[in-house]
């Protein structure tokens, strides 16, 4: 008959938590955001343009990635409620400032697809801020967004 061999479980040490890892790379793509922000900043007369869009990009998915390790554990004054609008906030934006990095990264597009690609999401942005705060819940137009994307991949 074969052994069966146990072995017993350890306890992971705190510091080795998943979400003290998620909350290190949400720390350092703040940092790096802000350095890529400063660097633009101090660019002169060659700023680029690139590099505001992509740093904003980075600060914003940072902020985005600490407040969703629910730092609300850790800050207790801030209202649960209110990390989920700022989550859902910050979802809303960070696509203005990747979508003209893309914009500058490539260009226009062929008949000026990213440029409107850029449009629609700074419109679908500032629906998706205006609708949450008239609904008076986060992600309201969650169920439109997931479905958006397959639009235009169903009518060709």
């Amino acid at each position: 008959m074969p052994v069966k061999r146990t072995f017993p479980r350890l306890k992971r040490p705190r510091i080795l938590q998943p979400s003290v890892f998620i909350a290190a790379v949400g720390l350092i793509a703040s940092i790096l955001g802000l350095l890529v922000l400063g660097l633009f900043q101090f660019r002169g007369k060659q700023r680029d343009l690139s590099l505001a869009a992509f740093g904003a990009t980075s600060l914003l998915y940072g902020v985005r990635v600490l407040v969703g390790v629910r730092l609300d554990q850790f800050v207790e004054t801030a209202p649960p409620r209110a990390l989920l609008f700022l989550t859902a906030f910050i979802s809303y934006l960070i696509v203005i400032p990747l979508a003209g990095f893309i914009l500058h990264l490539f260009g226009k597009g062929l008949g000026n697809s990213m440029l409107w690609s850029f449009r629609g999401s700074i419109v679908f942005a500032g629906a998706g801020i205006l609708s949450d705060i008239v609904q008076g819940k986060d992600f309201s137009l969650e169920r439109l967004n997931r479905r958006l994307p397959a639009k235009p991949l169903m009518t060709t």
